[in-house]
């Protein structure tokens, strides 16, 4: 369902024909866009359609009115000038929207809870872009000694962002706004992460099933907590079955820039740090310089990064690394996700990594920062 809402890649719509249910309307004013088309997005699970539009008058005016499907709660975005306000309307409500400037970040919603919910939740997820956003272009200028305290600094922004809307899911866990909330997207990064996040998902999908039995939005929530839980399941009994193997992680050779192969095996009895990673990531120069700290500190005592690409583009991935003066492994097959260690390791997203002690055995899953450095310095 990685495709479910729109702001987070879901588009939706049900065509007014054919469609049934009960009406509502969305009017306000939009001051500092008089005379501009506004457009009314239904967002369903697997497409989307614009349902209502009108010009504004030249005050800011404007009124729209739309049959939700089935009578159902449904996603909307308020569209004008390529900015959007998520609402979430109910049948019957008569909703009010203002503006001031900016459609997004200065607006008032009236007579929809469900529109006020989804408000709130774009208030945390700016301020928590807004800030990470500050840290980046800091580090970009920052010398070297400041740069460690500024990566963590934006790791804690970061984790806080991602607190905050559990807390929000959490406490919204009947609505389904908090299915929107699962699927906010930071730039090239989702804030929940398939099954390391299954917790959440599940959460949602039990008590928004209580409360809207007939919702596409539900029902494809739980297809996908379905899938994850399978492949859960196909994860425990491939490690399982490495266990009767005596073998402690799946092995696998990829080649490096220079065309030369590189066997994980070949690194038994060091630690080594797998790392998946993707030159697309706003991270990625961030996570690196993080690595290349603790490379510098533990490499000379048996320390090695086996990094995997997941890009598809060579010339990109060669720039990056080159760019960046990586100094340990770094191999790529150029099939994206579909590549074999994507596979075999059960990655859902990146940037990810796994610690393998020196006796081949995989002794931690997803650690940066501290928490990374205090796992080497105890493998070693």
């Amino acid at each position: 369902m990685r495709n479910i809402l729109i702001g987070l890649s879901l588009v939706g719509g049900c065509l007014l024909t054919g469609c049934s249910g009960d009406r509502a309307s969305v009017s306000g004013r939009l001051l500092g866009n008089d005379n501009r088309m506004v457009y009314l997005e239904q967002v369903l699970p697997g497409s989307q359609e614009i349902v209502d539009s009108v010009a504004t008058d030249d005050k800011g005016y404007f009124s729209l009115k739309v049959t939700l499907p089935d009578g159902q709660p449904t996603i909307y975005n308020l569209l004008c000038r390529q900015e959007r306000i998520p609402l979430l309307l109910s049948p019957g409500e008569k909703v009010k929207v203002h503006t001031v400037g900016s459609l997004s970040r200065n607006y008032t919603v009236e007579g929809s809870e469900g529109s006020q919910e989804m408000k709130r939740l774009g208030e945390i997820f700016s301020q928590g872009t807004d800030a990470l956003d500050s840290l980046f272009n800091l580090y970009a200028v920052a010398d070297d000694g400041s740069r460690q305290d500024l990566y963590r600094d934006y790791i804690n922004t970061y984790y806080k962002l991602k607190r905050e809307h559990i807390e929000f899911i959490i406490l919204n866990s009947n609505s389904l706004s908090a299915v929107y909330a699962l699927y906010q997207r930071l730039p090239n990064d989702d804030l929940f992460n398939g099954t390391n996040d299954l917790i959440y998902y599940r959460l949602v999908a039990d008590s928004t099933s209580k409360y809207f039995p007939s919702s596409p939005y539900v029902a494809a929530l739980q297809k996908e907590v379905e899938a994850m839980e399978s492949q859960m399941r196909l994860v425990q009994m491939f490690e399982e079955k490495l266990g009767e193997d005596g073998q402690g992680y799946p092995d696998f050779e990829m080649k490096d820039m220079y065309d030369n192969a590189h066997r994980l095996s070949s690194l038994m009895g060091k630690v080594v740090l797998l790392d998946f990673w993707t030159v697309t990531s706003a991270d990625n120069r961030l996570l690196n310089a993080e690595l290349k700290d603790i490379y510098a500190k533990y490499k000379d005592s048996g320390f090695e990064i086996y990094q995997v690409s997941v890009d598809r583009t060579k010339s990109d991935w060669v720039l990056a690394v080159q760019d960046q003066r990586l100094p340990w492994i770094s191999v790529n097959d150029f099939r994206g996700s579909s590549s074999l260690p994507v596979t075999l390791f059960n990655v859902q997203q990146v940037p990810s990594n796994f610690i393998i002690d020196r006796d081949g055995e995989i002794a931690g899953r997803d650690l940066y920062g501290e928490n990374l450095e205090r796992k080497i310095k105890e493998l070693l």
